[in-house]
């Protein structure tokens, strides 16, 4: 269908431009032989095989070459522009006045604009069907579409202004010329085809932004590429181009999107930017706080509980963040990774600090809303497991931690209770830190089988 149009608007150009030709012609006399009627016939030949290889080549090839969507218009008008300045040329050769051949070229490149600018618009049709990438606007396309409808306009009236006007013959004609009686005319009628022509080509232009901007408005995250489609060759079919690799880009991200809760660090997020932590699974070297804050059984109504848990989850969060440690929230529950995704030196001194803070700020928000809320704390240093896990979705993955630590901090919580202590920590957190922290009593925690773990009791 589009070959078809454009072959339609092709001939209807040349029926248009042929029959102008043939009024000039025989309106002011010009001579002209044979030859040069051959070379406009050879030459719109030539012309008339380009605009069919470009549209269908273009037609066969969805994925066709990306500069002939934009160059295909403006070099059909280029090469109608150069025919019209050969023939004028030939013209000239053959004693006709310049002048006359001005006004030959101002006749026919209002058609030529008209031509370039329903190109233009079929093109954008024709790309609607087609995946074809629209390139980066250049300066090539409006400078020559500039020459062609103001360039040949402004030399008619200069010279008409040069010799009627500034040089007008001596002695005055006794009838008005033929070519101020009718230049005037071809002039005024050329710059106002051509300025409709320039207004509609801002409506269009106008038109296809607010498209654009509606196509923009309603992109997201689950917008499908193929819902970008170019509907014209010019500067917004340029931005769909761009959308649709912005799309693309976003797919992949999506695929290996990581979540990261609001309560992790600056640092921790630029440590997971730049870390060679395999998402896949990947030991760390980390000492882990397990918070334990069951719900005090006096609440009764949802809308305490929701409150109460996003209070707590909040002071753990800020604490987290303060401290550089990675936090994994769950009912009543939750852990603080301190060295992932990367190893630093003091972090069990954040981590031992973080947890008197945490109990100290929990302790004061109960007293403050009169609960009776006992948080404990158990910390253990060792090996983590880190990972990402879709838990949020098929494409949104969650870095979980589990292993040794992770296991050995929950129990250290749990065994805070019987203990009737609020932090517990084991040798190889507090070992080099018992002249920073108030290191109170110690205790032989009975692991799986006949294993004991030397505990110790951290005051808040």
């Amino acid at each position: 269908m589009s070959v078809f149009v454009q072959t339609v608007l092709f001939l209807a150009y040349k029926a248009a431009e042929a029959s102008a030709g043939w009024w000039l012609l025989g309106n002011f006399g010009l001579r002209h032989e044979m030859p040069v009627n051959l070379l406009y016939i050879g030459f719109s030949v030539i012309q008339f095989l380009f605009v069919l290889y470009s549209a269908v080549s273009r037609g066969k090839n969805r994925n066709g070459n990306p500069a002939a969507v934009r160059s295909a218009p403006s070099v059909t008008a280029l090469i109608g522009f150069s025919i019209l300045v050969g023939i004028a040329f030939a013209l000239r050769v053959q004693e006709n006045g310049i002048a006359v051949l001005l006004m030959i070229l101002s006749v026919f490149t209002p058609i030529l604009s008209l031509y370039a600018f329903l190109m233009q618009t079929a093109s954008g049709f024709q790309l609607r069907q087609a995946t074809t990438e629209v390139p980066a606007p250049g300066w090539l396309s409006g400078l020559i579409l500039a020459l062609i409808g103001f360039g040949v306009p402004a030399a008619l009236g200069i010279y008409l202004y040069y010799h009627f006007v500034l040089f007008p013959q001596n002695p005055l004609p006794s009838k008005v010329p033929n070519e101020l009686l009718y230049g005037i005319p071809v002039l005024a009628a050329n710059i106002a085809v051509q300025g409709l022509i320039v207004i509609a080509r801002l409506f269009r232009r106008s038109f296809m932004i607010r498209r654009l901007g509606g196509q923009i408005r309603s992109l997201s995250m689950n917008t499908e590429v193929s819902a970008i489609r170019d509907e014209d060759a010019e500067e917004s079919g340029y931005v769909r181009s761009e959308l649709r690799h912005l799309l693309k880009r976003l797919t992949e991200q999506r695929a290996s999107s990581i979540l990261l809760n609001g309560y992790v660090s600056g640092k921790i997020r630029a440590d997971f930017a730049n870390s060679d932590l395999n998402l896949a699974g990947a030991n760390r070297n980390a000492t882990v706080l397990a918070i334990r804050y069951p719900l005090p059984l006096e609440l009764r109504s949802p809308d305490q509980v929701i409150r109460l848990g996003n209070a707590i989850a909040g002071i753990v969060g800020e604490f987290a963040s303060e401290y550089d440690g990675y936090p994994v929230f769950d009912v009543s529950r939750a852990i603080i990774a301190f060295g992932v995704p990367t190893y630093f030196e003091h972090q069990k001194y954040n981590a031992l600090e973080c947890a008197q803070k945490i109990v100290s700020e929990i302790d004061n928000y109960a007293a403050a809303e009169s609960l009776t809320l006992s948080c404990r704390i158990g910390v253990f240093s060792g090996n983590v497991v880190a990972g990402a896990v879709a838990q949020r979705g098929r494409n949104e993955r969650e870095i979980v931690l589990t292993g040794e630590a992770v296991e050995m901090a929950y129990y250290l919580a749990e065994a805070c209770e019987p203990a009737k202590c609020r932090i517990m920590a084991c040798s190889n957190t507090v070992e080099k830190l018992r002249t920073k922290f108030y290191i109170d009593r110690s205790f032989h925690l009975k692991l799986r089988g006949d294993e004991t773990a030397l505990v110790h009791e951290v005051r808040p």
